[in-house]
Parts: C-alpha cells; sequence; structure tokens
C-alpha cells in the first residue's frame, strides 16, 4: 500500500512524502503537531482501494454509460416516444443482465412504460398519442 502526503492535507514541514506498507495490516503515519498529536493510525483497510484510472470505461454524452469497478455498469438516453412502442438500444449491451430501467416522461400527463426490457434494449411506451421525449437511466452488469 502506499500513503502520498501532500500540501492538500496542511502538512508542509516536513516535506511532503510517501509511505510503503504491507496490504494487510495497520498504517502509522507521524505527521507534525496538530492539536496536541502528532500520531495518525489509520485501520487495516480490507476492500479495494480504487484509483480514477478504475474509471475509464465511459462514455459521456447525450447517450451514454460508466462502468464502475464492481461491474455496475450505468446506462443513460433519450428518445422521442408515443403510444407506439418504441424499441430503444442501450448505447452498449450489459455483459450479464439488465436489473431496473428508470424513465422520466416530459409530457405533463400520462404514464410511460419500460417494456420487454434485455441486456441490449427494450421497448419504451407513453400513453400520450403525441410523442414527447423520455429520458431513461438503466442499470445492469
Amino acid at each position: 500500500m502506499t500513503v502520498t502526503i501532500d500540501g492538500s492535507l496542511g502538512i508542509t514541514s516536513p516535506a511532503p512524502s510517501v509511505l510503503q506498507g504491507s496490504t494487510s495490516g495497520s498504517v502509522t503515519l507521524t505527521v507534525p503537531a496538530v492539536a496536541g498529536t502528532n500520531t495518525l493510525t489509520l485501520p487495516a483497510v480490507t476492500s479495494t482501494l480504487t484509483s480514477a484510472a478504475d474509471f475509464v470505461s465511459s462514455l459521456v454524452a447525450a447517450g451514454g454509460y460508466q462502468k464502475l469497478p464492481s461491474g455496475l455498469i450505468i446506462q443513460w438516453g433519450s428518445a422521442s416516444v408515443n403510444s407506439t412502442p418504441k424499441a430503444v438500444t442501450w448505447p452498449i449491451p450489459f455483459p450479464t443482465a439488465f436489473l431496473v430501467g428508470f424513465l422520466q416522461n416530459t409530457a405533463q400527463n400520462g404514464t410511460t412504460e419500460l417494456i420487454s426490457a434485455t441486456t441490449t434494449g427494450a421497448q419504451l411506451y407513453s400513453s400520450n398519442a403525441t410523442a414527447n421525449t423520455q429520458y431513461y437511466i438503466v442499470l445492469g452488469y
């Protein structure tokens, strides 16, 4: 495990440093005296720490997705929908399963439905005969 100490913690003297230790157990960090103490003990870490590099699979656009380190995928998009169900395809297929979807209808009345959702897409439906935009967020893995 590597712990980097920098000026963002208000530690300016001694100079910022890097501590390295084992991947189990605890790490004791000694810093200049702050409020009467100068030792901070970090408890053992039992989970995997992630970094920005773990979040690189994404498409940030009007229709996009974000893959999380856990394997969960969040996807979003929109479609113009009326009372005839409209097929939509997710930005990327879910490799294993579709979990849940949420819709927002821009019309002031009526109902919306996500019909027959799969790992690759679904049908969107609105009870309004006039087309309106529906925004969706779907989760899967």
